[in-house]
């Protein structure tokens, strides 16, 4: 993190918010600078989306059984093991670094060529709440 500035949230928060975080790389922002530092951002919440899914999986196999190609179902006597340890996994506190976007700029943003990427009121809403939460975690002190 540059400056000793980050944001402490949990994987939780990113699983919460992962749709409307990849919007964020959809964008076209008003400069390279800030398509890099979004980039950034992003590839980071990615690293930890795919920790999520590679430590769901295994916990499925462990606590499962299989019902089709790849798929697991928890048996019923494992369901609570299996949802304390995604609770866990969830409450893993990471940093990300910081990023110096508003919602005003996403607003502003233009969009790439997918009408889709367009962002839904409910969308600023997770977005906005995302960013106070991460905002307000930020450790501006020299590591």
């Amino acid at each position: 993190m540059t400056g000793g500035v980050a944001m402490k949230i949990t994987i939780k928060d990113i699983m919460l918010n992962k749709d409307v975080l990849f919007k964020l790389v959809q964008n076209k922002w008003d400069s390279p600078k800030k398509s890099y530092e979004v980039y950034r951002f992003y590839m980071e919440i990615e690293s930890h989306i795919a920790f999520f899914e590679r430590e769901r999986a295994k916990l499925a196999r462990t606590l499962g059984e299989p019902c089709g190609e790849e798929r697991y179902q928890i048996k019923p006597e494992n369901q609570s093991e299996y949802n304390q340890e995604i609770e866990r996994i969830l409450d893993v506190p990471i940093e990300l670094p910081s990023l110096s976007i508003t919602i005003d700029d996403i607003a502003n943003t233009q969009y790439t060529d997918n009408k889709d990427s367009w962002y839904t009121p409910i969308e600023f809403y997770k977005f906005e709440k995302f960013l106070e939460k991460a905002n307000a975690s930020i450790d501006t002190t020299e590591k």
